[in-house]
């Protein structure tokens, strides 16, 4: 192969990656879009949650006032706790898992049990050396989000309600769009943000026994916190894909406009080795004249 075609092969070849590149960066941008959309009714849901969740501790508590008691501790208090990270499950993310494992290994003491969603993220910490407890793949998608975090709301209130674990958080990464994420950690029990408030006047109408309302409403409380936070992971997982892309994609540009200034050069090489090889030949093809005798 000349150099020429040699130059020719790897501006086509940059050209299809410069294509692929882009259509990765499209994607990622459009799955960032679909998950900031769905934050606003999943934060709704959250808040909805929160209140009647409030209203149920009021009702509790004012029961605990009639009979003269305080209400109990929470289960498993003196138990270890629950570290729940979310991380990628697809690569081309750049530095997006390392920074969450390393906040993990730090919050992580003897007693704690790890939870991990993303296969990306659990190859991070065994490489680490963490002891998890439980991992799962994370959701590559939006429509992916519900049954992922059902999955992780059974195994995370199944250790809260036997008392093996007195508290549970969860790390993730909120998104920025255009910028690195933010390590966000928040606590999902015990409930801090729906605190019972006074009892109301009128109180509200309910059909289950107060302590199994309180039950479901803590589990459908949890179960919005951590779609919320598996919905922004999902979006931030996205963005950095993004911005990996599109540092991938300037590369690209910068790669294919140096082949094209070398394939414009190997061409005029081409060309003038040409017009030198047809001067030589038409040279060596003319006649030569005699030096004319002198008498």
């Amino acid at each position: 192969m000349t150099r020429l075609a040699d130059i020719q092969a790897h501006v086509a070849g940059m050209q299809e990656l410069s294509q692929i590149i882009g259509s990765m960066r499209a994607v990622a941008n459009l799955r960032v879009q679909e998950a900031l959309g769905a934050l606003s009714s999943v934060r709704q849901y959250g808040a909805a949650m929160r209140e009647a969740l409030g209203q149920a501790l009021s009702l509790t508590g004012a029961a605990q006032e009639r009979r003269g008691g305080r209400p109990p501790e929470p289960a498993g208090a003196a138990a270890g706790r629950i570290v729940i990270v979310c991380t990628s499950e697809l690569g081309f993310v750049g530095a997006f898992n390392e920074p969450l494992i390393e906040q993990a290994a730090q919050a992580l003491t003897a007693a704690d049990r790890l939870f991990i969603l993303g296969s990306r993220g659990t190859a991070w910490a065994h490489e680490r050396r963490l002891p998890v407890y439980w991992s799962r793949p994370m959701a590559a998608h939006l429509a992916g989000v519900p049954r992922a975090v059902q999955t992780l709301v059974e195994a995370v209130y199944g250790l809260i309600a036997h008392g093996r674990a007195g508290a549970a958080e969860v790390i993730y990464a909120g998104c920025r769009r255009g910028s690195a994420p933010v390590l966000t950690r928040r606590r999902l029990f015990p409930l801090q943000e729906a605190a019972a408030g006074p009892a109301p006047a009128n109180p509200p109408l309910h059909y289950l026994p107060t302590p199994l309302l309180l039950e479901r409403l803590t589990e459908a409380y949890i179960f919005a916190l951590l779609t919320e936070a598996v919905t922004e992971s999902i979006a931030s997982e996205n963005n950095a894909r993004f911005l990996a892309m599109q540092a991938a994609h300037d590369n690209a540009a910068r790669r294919l406009g140096e082949l094209r200034q070398a394939l414009a050069l190997a061409r005029q090489d081409e060309i003038t080795t040409e017009l030198l090889d047809l001067v030589t030949g038409a040279m060596a093809l003319a006649p030569r004249r005699l030096p004319a005798r002198q008498d």
